[in-house]
């Protein structure tokens, strides 16, 4: 029995290309998908860690601060006005540290296990216009230490 063109053709078991074009229409549109979706995730990560970053120098900052105004002390000698326990620009403060924006005290420091001393310790905020579009302000501190001769650290 002789087998015709046609029932041969329907008898084979294949994909049409309009079948074989559809299906990898679809597989692009879900692998854009997955691609977008992928994007987004670890554009979301990088802030995440971006904003965590920040938390953790903010955290860092806070404590350091709270520990320098623990330290804190009364004048040394309360009829010298340059000793007031929070001071605008003290005399041991040099001029390129001078500025509105700031604010020092005397704290005590240790300088190694049997001795401590008094220091002045500050914060200021410098501007910082390295980028003229977008300036920024920085949160300094400034450590003088009254037994070296004003040397800043």
């Amino acid at each position: 029995m002789p087998v015709s063109p046609r029932s041969d053709r329907s008898s084979r078991r294949g994909f049409t290309l309009i079948e074989l074009l559809s299906a990898m229409g679809a597989l692009a549109i879900l692998v854009t998908v997955l691609f977008s979706m992928v994007n987004e995730t670890s554009r979301l990560l990088y802030l995440s860690e971006s904003q965590s970053s920040v938390l953790r120098r903010m955290r860092m900052a806070s404590q350091l601060m709270t520990r320098d105004l623990q330290s804190a002390i009364l004048p040394v000698n309360p009829a010298e006005q340059e000793s007031l326990q929070f001071v605008l620009n003290p005399v041991a403060v040099t001029a390129p540290y001078r500025n509105p924006d700031a604010l020092f005290w005397q704290a005590a420091v240790v300088n190694d296990r049997t001795d401590s001393d008094i220091a002045v310790v500050g914060y200021f905020v410098r501007w910082d216009n390295t980028d003229a579009d977008n300036p920024r302000a920085k949160l300094c501190r400034l450590y003088v230490d009254s037994h070296r001769n004003g040397e800043t650290r």
